[in-house]
């Protein structure tokens, strides 16, 4: 597998966009960004709802923003193009890692796992928070 750096960076930006969405607590939107398969309810491992409806995923989504609190720093760690992952259907994928700092919850890690989808778009399928300086190795891929 050859990494594709072309596709990080606009897996990067479209992951930026998704986190200052969901900072700003619009989470509609955040559920437009989001990919056809954590919409789907295939995900049962993340905070994505099995079969959930966007209501019902939004709400949810807020609950854990408020318990988190405002990302208050965040600083991309670690970037990975993937064409396979565990978990996730074939295709392309990036998996991004930034630590972060919570107004309530203190320092975490962050992973987005984004997915190129049939349209050509980079839209996330995963998000998934670690809470304390785990190191980004020791926090899985």
């Amino acid at each position: 597998m050859q990494i594709d750096r072309a596709a990080e960076q606009v897996a990067i930006a479209a992951a930026e966009k998704w986190l200052a969405l969901a900072d700003a607590g619009l989470y509609a939107e955040c559920w437009n960004q989001s990919s056809s398969l954590s919409k789907s309810g295939i995900q049962t491992s993340s905070l994505f709802i099995p079969g959930g409806s966007e209501q019902q995923w939004q709400s949810s989504f807020a609950a854990f923003q408020a318990d988190l609190g405002r990302a208050v720093a965040r600083s991309l760690k670690s970037k990975q193009y993937a064409e396979e992952l565990p978990y996730e259907p074939e295709g392309e994928h990036v998996v991004l890692k930034y630590e972060t700092s919570f107004k309530r919850k203190g320092n975490g890690v962050e992973t987005v796992i984004l997915m190129k989808e049939k349209d050509g778009a980079w839209r996330v399928s995963r998000y998934n928070v670690v809470l304390g300086w785990r190191s980004i190795q020791q926090s899985g891929y």
